[in-house]
């Protein structure tokens, strides 16, 4: 069932929330240049490895487990997606040459508030995880979360392994960062619980641990934010050659 009623406000909705990234950043936004300085070359192949297999996964799911397709964004565009995404997607076709420019220019803006997006989510779901058992619990979270913006189960499931992917690079970012405490990780818990006790000392150590991990984080954000980017890319030319 599609409630067309509700695609209009859907879209100012996706439109509202990109802006309100830039806006609330607006004094930040040499941060966006700060992580894309980051890409490589090689972060692009493995980036690009991880959206494949991430894209076979979902299609696999989609085609054998019937179910899976389900998103609650069905309920009002045919076809579901992601409620950023799929609102703004969708007014690509209209007769109008005005409403077809609104979806490469919504896309060309999302692609500079991504890296805010991505640093949000990567401070959530991965910062101070570093042990495997909290690697995949916060990774099954972070696939799953991503069913409120409206995704089928099938792409929230694929997800899962991209937030292991993006934990992976997390956790070796911080244990190649941290030169000086190489036991980083096992003495990580015990500074903090002792750090009460210590006084100055434990609070310069648990300082350095702070800044390891927002290091690390700036590593994973960087994958994310090149992840995204990528699809965006792709959305931005299809929608051009819409025009």
């Amino acid at each position: 069932m599609v409630w067309t009623d509700f695609k209009l406000p859907l879209a100012i909705l996706a439109i509202g929330s990109v802006v309100y990234q830039l806006y609330s950043n607006r004094d930040r936004m040499s941060f966006v240049w700060s992580v894309w300085k980051m890409f490589r070359f090689k972060m692009f192949f493995e980036v690009l490895g991880a959206l494949s297999l991430t894209s076979i996964a979902f299609l696999a799911l989609w085609e054998y487990v019937p179910i899976f397709r389900w998103g609650w964004l069905n309920l009002f565009i045919k076809g579901g997606g992601n409620i950023i995404i799929a609102p703004v997607l969708e007014s690509s076709g209209s007769p109008s040459v005005f409403v077809r420019l609104l979806p490469p220019l919504f896309f060309a803006t999302l692609l500079i508030a991504l890296p805010f997006m991505a640093h949000y989510e990567e401070r959530v779901f991965r910062r101070g995880y570093h042990e495997w058992r909290e690697i995949w619990i916060q990774s099954v979270k972070f696939g799953l979360i991503h069913l409120f913006v409206g995704v089928p189960l099938a792409a929230a499931i694929a997800l899962i392994g991209v937030g292991f992917f993006y934990a992976c690079k997390y956790r070796t970012a911080l244990r190649n960062q941290n030169k000086v405490f190489a036991s980083f990780l096992e003495e990580t818990q015990q500074v903090k619980e002792r750090a009460r006790d210590v006084g100055v000392r434990g609070e310069i150590r648990v300082g350095v641990v702070s800044d390891l991990e927002d290091e690390a984080v700036m590593t994973s954000t960087a994958y994310h934010t090149l992840y995204n980017s990528l699809l965006v890319l792709l959305l931005l030319i299809l929608t051009i050659r819409a025009v």
